[in-house]
Protein backbone atom coordinates (compact mmCIF):
# COMPACT_ATOMS: atom_id res chain seq x y z
CA UNK A 1 0.00 0.00 0.00
CA UNK A 2 3.16 2.17 1.24
CA UNK A 3 4.39 1.70 -2.95
CA UNK A 4 1.12 2.55 -4.57
CA UNK A 5 0.95 5.61 -2.53
CA UNK A 6 4.25 6.94 -3.35
CA UNK A 7 3.87 6.15 -6.69
CA UNK A 8 0.28 7.51 -7.17
CA UNK A 9 1.94 10.84 -5.91
CA UNK A 10 2.47 13.59 -8.57
CA UNK A 11 5.90 14.74 -9.10
CA UNK A 12 6.00 18.59 -9.29
CA UNK A 13 9.78 18.55 -9.78
CA UNK A 14 9.27 16.17 -12.75
CA UNK A 15 6.29 18.32 -14.14
CA UNK A 16 8.44 21.53 -13.76
CA UNK A 17 11.39 20.20 -15.42
CA UNK A 18 9.86 18.98 -18.07
CA UNK A 19 7.91 22.44 -19.24
CA UNK A 20 11.37 23.95 -18.38
CA UNK A 21 13.00 21.43 -21.22
CA UNK A 22 10.31 22.83 -23.63
CA UNK A 23 10.72 26.56 -22.67
CA UNK A 24 11.25 27.03 -26.22
CA UNK A 25 8.10 25.95 -27.44
CA UNK A 26 6.21 29.13 -24.78
CA UNK A 27 8.15 31.85 -26.97
CA UNK A 28 5.61 31.60 -30.24
CA UNK A 29 2.55 31.59 -27.60
CA UNK A 30 3.93 34.40 -25.24
CA UNK A 31 4.34 36.75 -28.27
CA UNK A 32 1.44 35.92 -30.22
CA UNK A 33 -0.74 36.26 -26.89
CA UNK A 34 1.06 39.87 -25.84
CA UNK A 35 0.74 40.96 -29.47
CA UNK A 36 -2.99 40.23 -29.67
CA UNK A 37 -3.37 41.46 -25.85
CA UNK A 38 -2.05 44.91 -26.49
CA UNK A 39 -4.35 45.08 -29.63
CA UNK A 40 -7.23 44.29 -27.90
CA UNK A 41 -5.89 46.47 -25.06
CA UNK A 42 -5.61 49.47 -26.76
CA UNK A 43 -8.68 48.82 -28.84
CA UNK A 44 -11.25 49.58 -25.75
CA UNK A 45 -11.50 53.43 -24.65
CA UNK A 46 -10.59 54.88 -21.73
CA UNK A 47 -13.53 55.09 -18.97
CA UNK A 48 -13.50 57.91 -16.26
CA UNK A 49 -15.69 57.49 -12.82
CA UNK A 50 -17.41 60.85 -11.12
CA UNK A 51 -18.99 60.46 -7.74
CA UNK A 52 -21.22 61.97 -5.42
CA UNK A 53 -21.33 61.35 -1.91
CA UNK A 54 -25.04 62.39 -0.41
CA UNK A 55 -25.99 62.44 3.45
CA UNK A 56 -29.70 62.07 3.73
CA UNK A 57 -31.63 63.89 6.13
CA UNK A 58 -32.24 61.09 9.82
CA UNK A 59 -35.93 59.99 9.68
CA UNK A 60 -37.14 61.54 12.91
CA UNK A 61 -40.26 63.26 14.62
CA UNK A 62 -38.26 65.56 16.34
CA UNK A 63 -39.43 68.70 13.71
CA UNK A 64 -42.61 67.15 14.43
CA UNK A 65 -42.52 67.20 17.92
CA UNK A 66 -41.46 71.20 17.63
CA UNK A 67 -44.25 72.21 14.91
CA UNK A 68 -46.89 70.51 17.51
CA UNK A 69 -45.40 72.26 20.59
CA UNK A 70 -45.96 75.29 18.72
CA UNK A 71 -49.34 74.78 17.26
CA UNK A 72 -50.37 73.59 20.69
CA UNK A 73 -49.51 77.14 22.64
CA UNK A 74 -51.86 78.89 20.51
CA UNK A 75 -54.49 76.14 21.15
CA UNK A 76 -54.49 74.13 17.98
CA UNK A 77 -54.17 70.35 18.08
CA UNK A 78 -52.66 68.34 15.33
CA UNK A 79 -54.30 65.07 16.06
CA UNK A 80 -52.37 62.46 14.28
CA UNK A 81 -49.82 65.06 12.77
CA UNK A 82 -46.66 63.21 13.31
CA UNK A 83 -48.32 59.44 12.76
CA UNK A 84 -47.54 59.23 8.75
CA UNK A 85 -45.29 56.26 8.12
CA UNK A 86 -42.28 56.92 5.41
CA UNK A 87 -42.11 53.63 3.22
CA UNK A 88 -39.62 55.07 0.77
CA UNK A 89 -35.95 54.23 2.54
CA UNK A 90 -32.59 54.95 1.01
CA UNK A 91 -32.03 51.04 0.31
CA UNK A 92 -34.71 51.25 -2.53
CA UNK A 93 -32.65 54.32 -4.19
CA UNK A 94 -30.62 52.33 -6.46
CA UNK A 95 -33.98 50.69 -7.59
CA UNK A 96 -35.34 54.08 -8.46
CA UNK A 97 -32.56 54.90 -10.55
CA UNK A 98 -32.61 51.91 -12.17
CA UNK A 99 -36.20 52.03 -13.38
CA UNK A 100 -37.44 52.67 -16.65
CA UNK A 101 -39.45 56.19 -16.42
CA UNK A 102 -36.21 57.40 -13.71
CA UNK A 103 -33.85 56.52 -17.34
CA UNK A 104 -36.08 57.70 -19.91
CA UNK A 105 -35.92 61.40 -18.33
CA UNK A 106 -32.76 61.26 -18.64
CA UNK A 107 -32.49 60.66 -22.43
CA UNK A 108 -32.99 64.64 -23.19
CA UNK A 109 -30.47 65.95 -20.90
CA UNK A 110 -27.55 67.86 -22.79
CA UNK A 111 -24.09 66.69 -22.40
CA UNK A 112 -20.66 68.07 -23.73
CA UNK A 113 -17.68 66.51 -24.29
CA UNK A 114 -14.20 67.62 -22.34
CA UNK A 115 -12.37 68.22 -25.54
CA UNK A 116 -15.48 71.18 -26.27
CA UNK A 117 -15.73 68.43 -29.65
CA UNK A 118 -19.44 67.48 -28.78
CA UNK A 119 -21.52 70.71 -27.04
CA UNK A 120 -25.14 70.24 -25.69
CA UNK A 121 -25.54 67.53 -27.51
CA UNK A 122 -28.55 65.29 -25.61
CA UNK A 123 -27.23 62.11 -23.72
CA UNK A 124 -29.63 59.87 -26.04
CA UNK A 125 -27.22 60.81 -28.94
CA UNK A 126 -23.89 60.81 -27.49
CA UNK A 127 -25.03 56.87 -26.34
CA UNK A 128 -25.99 55.99 -29.79
CA UNK A 129 -23.35 58.25 -32.29
CA UNK A 130 -20.62 58.80 -30.24
CA UNK A 131 -19.69 55.80 -28.19
CA UNK A 132 -16.01 54.10 -29.09
CA UNK A 133 -16.39 50.17 -29.07
CA UNK A 134 -13.58 47.51 -28.44
CA UNK A 135 -12.58 44.48 -30.58
CA UNK A 136 -14.03 42.48 -27.70
CA UNK A 137 -17.18 43.93 -27.27
CA UNK A 138 -20.40 43.67 -29.93
CA UNK A 139 -20.07 46.60 -32.38
CA UNK A 140 -22.17 49.29 -32.03
CA UNK A 141 -23.24 49.13 -35.28
CA UNK A 142 -26.73 48.67 -34.49
CA UNK A 143 -26.93 51.85 -32.54
CA UNK A 144 -25.69 53.85 -35.49
CA UNK A 145 -27.58 52.17 -38.05
CA UNK A 146 -30.92 52.47 -36.36
CA UNK A 147 -30.39 55.71 -34.69
CA UNK A 148 -32.34 57.91 -37.03
CA UNK A 149 -35.79 55.92 -37.75
CA UNK A 150 -35.57 54.53 -34.02
CA UNK A 151 -35.71 57.81 -32.33
CA UNK A 152 -38.88 59.28 -34.26
CA UNK A 153 -40.75 57.43 -32.40
CA UNK A 154 -41.16 58.47 -28.78
CA UNK A 155 -42.21 56.62 -26.07
CA UNK A 156 -45.86 55.78 -25.40
CA UNK A 157 -47.19 55.97 -22.20
CA UNK A 158 -50.64 54.92 -21.46
CA UNK A 159 -52.46 53.76 -18.43
CA UNK A 160 -48.89 53.43 -16.79
CA UNK A 161 -47.96 51.07 -19.42
CA UNK A 162 -44.83 52.28 -21.00
CA UNK A 163 -43.43 51.22 -24.55
CA UNK A 164 -40.03 51.37 -25.78
CA UNK A 165 -38.45 50.35 -29.21
CA UNK A 166 -35.61 48.33 -29.16
CA UNK A 167 -33.54 50.96 -29.72
CA UNK A 168 -34.92 52.96 -26.36
CA UNK A 169 -34.53 49.64 -24.71
CA UNK A 170 -30.93 48.88 -25.68
CA UNK A 171 -30.08 52.91 -24.52
CA UNK A 172 -32.06 52.30 -21.50
CA UNK A 173 -29.86 49.41 -20.49
CA UNK A 174 -26.71 51.10 -21.58
CA UNK A 175 -27.41 54.03 -18.97
CA UNK A 176 -27.82 51.69 -15.97
CA UNK A 177 -24.78 50.37 -16.92
CA UNK A 178 -23.09 53.38 -16.72
CA UNK A 179 -25.06 54.83 -13.82
CA UNK A 180 -24.53 52.93 -10.18
CA UNK A 181 -25.98 53.48 -6.64
CA UNK A 182 -24.94 52.19 -3.55
CA UNK A 183 -25.89 52.62 0.31
CA UNK A 184 -24.47 52.22 3.36
CA UNK A 185 -26.92 50.26 5.22
CA UNK A 186 -25.48 50.89 8.48
CA UNK A 187 -24.74 55.02 7.76
CA UNK A 188 -27.00 55.32 4.46
CA UNK A 189 -24.55 57.18 2.88
CA UNK A 190 -25.69 57.26 -0.77
CA UNK A 191 -22.64 56.97 -3.13
CA UNK A 192 -24.05 57.98 -7.03
CA UNK A 193 -21.17 56.67 -9.35
CA UNK A 194 -21.47 57.21 -13.21
CA UNK A 195 -19.04 55.73 -15.71
CA UNK A 196 -18.66 56.72 -18.89
CA UNK A 197 -15.97 57.09 -22.06
CA UNK A 198 -15.85 60.93 -21.54
CA UNK A 199 -14.43 62.92 -17.87
CA UNK A 200 -16.79 65.92 -18.31
CA UNK A 201 -19.93 63.91 -19.37
CA UNK A 202 -19.18 61.42 -16.19
CA UNK A 203 -19.65 64.90 -14.29
CA UNK A 204 -21.97 66.09 -15.81
CA UNK A 205 -24.42 63.09 -15.77
CA UNK A 206 -23.71 62.15 -12.08
CA UNK A 207 -24.76 65.53 -11.23
CA UNK A 208 -28.17 65.45 -12.83
CA UNK A 209 -28.63 61.77 -11.70
CA UNK A 210 -28.16 62.94 -7.90
CA UNK A 211 -30.11 66.12 -8.47
CA UNK A 212 -33.24 64.44 -10.20
CA UNK A 213 -32.74 61.28 -7.18
CA UNK A 214 -33.74 64.31 -4.52
CA UNK A 215 -36.09 65.72 -6.38
CA UNK A 216 -38.29 62.30 -6.84
CA UNK A 217 -37.42 61.64 -3.59
CA UNK A 218 -38.78 64.84 -2.15
CA UNK A 219 -41.76 64.69 -4.96
CA UNK A 220 -42.48 61.49 -3.20
CA UNK A 221 -42.30 61.78 0.42
CA UNK A 222 -44.27 65.51 -0.03
CA UNK A 223 -46.90 64.16 -2.21
CA UNK A 224 -49.57 63.46 0.27
CA UNK A 225 -48.92 66.53 2.10
CA UNK A 226 -49.35 68.74 -1.06
CA UNK A 227 -52.72 66.89 -2.06
CA UNK A 228 -53.94 68.18 1.84
CA UNK A 229 -52.35 71.89 1.75
CA UNK A 230 -54.18 71.46 -1.64
CA UNK A 231 -57.49 70.49 -0.56
CA UNK A 232 -57.11 73.07 2.43
CA UNK A 233 -56.09 75.82 0.28
CA UNK A 234 -59.78 75.11 -1.71
CA UNK A 235 -61.56 75.15 1.74
CA UNK A 236 -60.36 78.34 2.53
CA UNK A 237 -60.95 79.93 -0.69
CA UNK A 238 -64.59 78.16 -0.45
CA UNK A 239 -65.20 79.72 3.04
CA UNK A 240 -64.03 83.46 2.52
CA UNK A 241 -66.14 83.28 -0.78
CA UNK A 242 -69.27 82.63 1.67
CA UNK A 243 -68.09 84.91 4.84
CA UNK A 244 -67.53 87.47 1.79
CA UNK A 245 -71.07 86.62 0.47
CA UNK A 246 -72.77 87.03 3.95
CA UNK A 247 -70.63 89.89 4.94
CA UNK A 248 -72.22 91.60 1.80
CA UNK A 249 -75.56 90.73 2.74
CA UNK A 250 -75.29 91.62 6.55
CA UNK A 251 -74.02 95.30 5.11
CA UNK A 252 -76.07 95.49 2.73
CA UNK A 253 -79.31 94.96 4.79
CA UNK A 254 -77.94 97.34 7.85
CA UNK A 255 -77.68 99.96 5.67
CA UNK A 256 -81.33 99.58 4.43
CA UNK A 257 -82.76 99.48 7.35
CA UNK A 258 -80.66 101.93 9.35
CA UNK A 259 -83.82 102.52 11.89
CA UNK A 260 -84.40 99.07 12.76
CA UNK A 261 -87.64 100.00 14.00
CA UNK A 262 -89.84 96.46 13.91
CA UNK A 263 -88.58 93.92 15.68
CA UNK A 264 -88.74 91.45 12.56
CA UNK A 265 -85.84 93.96 11.27
CA UNK A 266 -83.93 93.44 14.00
CA UNK A 267 -84.31 89.72 14.23
CA UNK A 268 -83.37 89.59 10.52
CA UNK A 269 -80.27 91.71 11.05
CA UNK A 270 -79.36 89.58 14.00
CA UNK A 271 -79.97 86.35 12.16
CA UNK A 272 -77.32 88.02 9.23
CA UNK A 273 -74.69 88.60 11.61
CA UNK A 274 -75.02 85.61 13.31
CA UNK A 275 -74.37 83.54 10.01
CA UNK A 276 -71.79 86.24 9.47
CA UNK A 277 -69.91 85.22 12.51
CA UNK A 278 -70.00 81.49 11.82
CA UNK A 279 -68.91 81.80 8.72
CA UNK A 280 -65.78 83.72 9.68
CA UNK A 281 -65.17 81.06 12.63
CA UNK A 282 -65.37 78.50 9.74
CA UNK A 283 -62.92 80.47 7.51
CA UNK A 284 -60.68 81.46 10.69
CA UNK A 285 -60.38 77.43 11.32
CA UNK A 286 -59.96 76.41 7.63
CA UNK A 287 -57.10 79.13 7.65
CA UNK A 288 -55.77 77.08 10.43
CA UNK A 289 -55.46 74.40 8.67
CA UNK A 290 -53.82 75.47 5.39
CA UNK A 291 -51.13 76.86 7.93
CA UNK A 292 -50.62 73.20 9.55
CA UNK A 293 -50.57 72.29 6.06
CA UNK A 294 -48.21 74.12 4.91
CA UNK A 295 -45.97 72.97 7.86
CA UNK A 296 -46.68 69.95 7.20
CA UNK A 297 -45.20 70.01 4.14
CA UNK A 298 -42.19 71.74 5.40
CA UNK A 299 -41.32 68.87 7.96
CA UNK A 300 -41.89 66.19 5.24
CA UNK A 301 -39.26 67.81 2.37
CA UNK A 302 -35.94 65.71 3.09
CA UNK A 303 -33.01 67.62 3.10
CA UNK A 304 -29.44 65.84 1.75
CA UNK A 305 -25.80 66.87 2.85
CA UNK A 306 -23.61 66.67 -0.52
CA UNK A 307 -20.65 64.94 1.45
CA UNK A 308 -18.52 64.84 -2.07
CA UNK A 309 -19.98 66.65 -4.95
CA UNK A 310 -19.56 65.79 -8.70
CA UNK A 311 -16.02 66.48 -9.82
CA UNK A 312 -14.50 66.09 -13.23
CA UNK A 313 -12.46 63.09 -13.36
CA UNK A 314 -8.59 63.49 -14.13
CA UNK A 315 -7.15 60.49 -14.00
CA UNK A 316 -8.77 57.56 -15.67
CA UNK A 317 -10.77 54.55 -14.59
CA UNK A 318 -9.99 51.60 -16.74
CA UNK A 319 -9.33 49.39 -18.31
CA UNK A 320 -6.23 48.15 -16.93
CA UNK A 321 -3.97 47.48 -20.10
CA UNK A 322 -1.20 45.71 -17.94
CA UNK A 323 -3.66 43.19 -16.23
CA UNK A 324 -4.95 42.47 -19.87
CA UNK A 325 -1.76 41.71 -21.71
CA UNK A 326 -0.62 39.80 -18.83
CA UNK A 327 -4.35 37.71 -18.79
CA UNK A 328 -3.25 37.21 -22.47
CA UNK A 329 -0.05 35.90 -21.58
CA UNK A 330 -1.22 33.47 -18.46
CA UNK A 331 -4.04 31.93 -20.80
CA UNK A 332 -1.49 31.52 -23.71
CA UNK A 333 1.30 29.61 -21.36
CA UNK A 334 -1.58 27.36 -19.28
CA UNK A 335 -2.43 26.52 -22.88
CA UNK A 336 0.84 25.79 -24.21
CA UNK A 337 1.84 23.78 -20.62
CA UNK A 338 -1.25 21.47 -21.24
CA UNK A 339 -0.32 20.83 -24.55
CA UNK A 340 3.38 19.99 -23.20
CA UNK A 341 2.42 17.84 -20.55
CA UNK A 342 -0.44 16.24 -23.16
CA UNK A 343 2.15 14.89 -25.43
CA UNK A 344 4.13 13.35 -22.22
Amino acid sequence: MNKINVEDKIDLTAIVKSLWNERKLYIIPLSVAMIAGAIIALSIPNTYKSQVILAPELSNNSTTDKISGLASMVGLNLGNFNTSVDAFYPTIYPDVIKSTPFVLDLFSINVTSHDGKLKDITLYDYITKHQRSSLLSYPLSWFKSSAKDDKKQATNTKNNVVKLTKLQDKVKKAINGMVSCQVDKRTDIITISVTTQDPLISAILADTVTHRLQQYIVKYRTKKAKNDLDYAILLQQEAKRQFDDIQQQYTSFVDRHLNMAFETTRQKAKDLENDMNFKYQMYTQVSQQVQLAKAKVQERTPSFSEIEPAVVPIKKDGPARTLIVLGFMLIAAIGTSIRILAKK
